[in-house]
C-alpha cells in the first residue's frame, strides 16, 4: 500500500478532488488505495445489482412500478385534530322565494328570532340574469329578518 493522499484523520474535500481521482477507498480495508477502483469484469463498471448488493433499510414504503396512485399516496392516514361541523359557518338560513324572480336569504346564530336586528340578508333577483344584492349593502349581521321585503338593496 502507498501513502494516502490525506492525512489520518482527514476527509476529503472538494479543493484536493482532483489530486485524489488516482485514489479509492476501500471499504473492506477502511483506508484509501492507489489505484482504479476495481471492477466487477475487465473494461465494465459496476453493475446496477453489485452497486446495490446491500440493501438499505426503508420503512413504510410501497412498492411502485409506475407513477404512484392515489391509494398508495394515501395509504399512511393524516391525523387531523378540531372539531368538524356540517356547517361550516354554524349559521342558521331562511329562504322566502317572495315571488318567481325574487328570493330573500337571511342568516343568522341558531336561535336568534326573526325581529332580531341580527341577520345578514340578501336578495336574489333573478329578472334579468342573477343579481345578488345584500340589505344596506352590506353583508353585516345587523338588519331583521322580518322586514327583508321592505329593505333598501344594492
Amino acid at each position: 500500500m502507498s501513502a494516502a493522499p490525506f492525512a489520518t484523520g482527514e476527509l476529503p474535500s472538494r479543493t484536493i478532488l482532483a489530486f485524489s481521482l488516482t485514489y479509492y477507498w476501500d471499504a473492506g480495508g477502511l483506508e484509501w488505495v492507489e489505484g482504479t477502483q476495481p471492477t466487477a469484469g475487465v473494461g465494465t463498471g459496476l453493475t446496477d445489482a453489485e452497486l446495490r448488493a446491500t440493501p438499505v433499510p426503508v420503512s413504510g414504503s410501497v412498492a411502485v412500478t409506475g407513477p404512484l396512485t392515489d391509494a398508495q399516496l394515501r395509504a399512511t392516514p393524516v391525523p387531523v385534530s378540531g372539531t368538524v361541523v356540517a356547517n361550516p359557518t354554524g349559521y342558521i338560513t331562511r329562504l322566502d322565494e317572495a315571488s318567481s324572480t325574487i328570493t330573500y336569504v337571511g342568516q343568522a346564530s341558531p336561535g336568534t328570532a326573526t325581529a332580531a336586528a341580527s341577520w345578514s340578508i340578501k336578495r336574489l333577483d333573478s329578472t334579468s340574469g342573477l343579481v345578488v344584492l345584500y340589505a344596506a349593502g352590506t353583508a353585516s349581521f345587523n338588519q331583521v329578518w322580518d322586514n327583508r321585503a321592505a329593505l333598501a338593496y344594492s
